[in-house]
């Protein structure tokens, strides 16, 4: 069968683009088709570890520190319900971009190793006589036409409701995994310089995290615990009793507003190892539904899977057995991701009880006061926050 391309991936996202970056790298034709649909502002957190190793060998660490809205926090505060806090200090800092700018940056360079169509949406997949994917069907969303596209590979990274792994048949699990989170954005509140999460277990169990911008509307996320976000239609209520019932958040937050919709997605966790791959097909990012939200750290792990479904498929490609050796892929992300998930697992354990959260942070400043002491390197403030300098 003679094939339009070597690898069609589907999704122009962080996971896409790193993809597409380094299969068009290796030699590979690649067709990116990106439904280019606009995304939310706001700030994401980007090139931690994981992030950073990709965007080393990519070439690209010191670009992205000259993108216009990156800047670096050094601090980052954690709270319970009751007010306890813990700050943290570092040198090095974590780095905050403006989604949006950051996803075009790194398409644009996606754009010189590999052929990008937009606004394509795919609709469909098409199969090979012997059931393997073969391709996709998509659809120009200005144009009104459809199109079919042969491939050797299919790379589904179309975010946490793929159309290709749905339709690749790598999503019967999902039914289980309920979490859904809320993003806006907040204007003129008491400043911060911090990277916050506050855990309360009042009115429900939830998740409140704010990141600074440099525009001045800081980056707003509600995340409420999945027994109860399905009862709940208006995240704008949940935010407001929160802050009503917590005065160490409304004093956090100060006389500011939401001045953006609340938009909602699913949180797309690795609780459990699962297939991210099928008979040609891989899947990265969202898609793949291998993030650690607790971490801040979803982009981080779609560079990460970009770059390890790379690596598998121009070997799967070179030695000419694609849907073997597609299933290389899941061991190297599950392995990549063992320690993130079985931490991610212990503590959203804590922070769903209340007495969990508490000791979780408190005990966490008694040892890093503790580790001060004897490095010189952090000072307690009031009892109740520990800061690391």
């Amino acid at each position: 069968m003679r094939y339009d391309y070597d690898v069609i991936v589907v999704g122009g996202g962080p996971a896409g683009a790193t993809c597409a970056w380094f299969l068009g790298h290796a030699g590979l034709r690649v067709l990116l088709l990106n439904r280019g649909a606009p995304r939310a502002s706001g700030s994401v957190m980007v090139g931690q570890a994981k992030g950073s190793g990709v965007l080393h060998e990519m070439g690209l660490a010191q670009e992205l520190d000259q993108l216009p809205s990156l800047r670096r926090c050094r601090e980052l505060l954690i709270s319970a319900g009751s007010g306890a806090a813990m700050r943290l200090q570092g040198a090095a800092g974590w780095r905050l971009c403006d989604r949006q700018e950051f996803d075009q940056w790194l398409l644009r360079h996606a754009r010189r190793v590999a052929a990008v169509q937009e606004p394509w949406r795919v609709t469909d997949l098409m199969r090979a006589d012997d059931g393997r994917i073969a391709g996709v069907v998509a659809y120009d969303e200005s144009s009104g036409l459809s199109l079919a596209v042969t491939g050797r590979v299919v790379v589904a990274a179309d975010g946490s409701s793929s159309v290709v792994a749905s339709r690749a048949g790598l999503t019967p699990w999902r039914s289980s995994y309920g979490d859904v989170a809320w993003r806006s954005r907040w204007l003129n509140g008491a400043p911060t310089a911090a990277i916050e999460y506050h855990v309360v277990h009042r009115p429900v169990v939830a998740c409140l995290w704010r990141w600074p911008s440099r525009d001045g509307a800081d980056a707003l996320g509600l995340a409420i615990d999945a027994p109860v976000q399905r009862k709940i239609s208006d995240p704008q209520a949940v935010f407001d009793s929160i802050l009503e019932r917590h005065p160490h958040l409304r004093e956090r937050f100060g006389e500011g507003r939401v001045v953006s919709p609340w938009h909602g997605w699913p949180l797309a966790m690795a609780r459990t190892p699962h297939p991210v791959s099928t008979r040609g097909v891989v899947a990265v990012g969202d898609a793949a539904w291998a993030v650690t939200p607790l971490f801040g750290d979803a982009l981080d792990t779609a560079l990460l899977s970009g770059r390890l479904a790379a690596r598998v498929i121009a070997g799967a490609l070179e030695c000419g057995a694609p849907t073997a050796a597609l299933a290389g892929y899941d061991v190297l992300l599950w392995r990549a991701l063992r320690a993130e998930r079985y931490a991610a697992k212990m503590l959203r354990g804590l922070v769903r009880r209340r007495l969990g959260m508490e000791l979780l942070v408190r005990v966490g400043a008694i040892r890093q006061g503790t580790a001060a002491a004897a490095a010189g390197a952090w000072r307690v403030r009031s009892g109740r926050e520990v800061v690391a300098t």
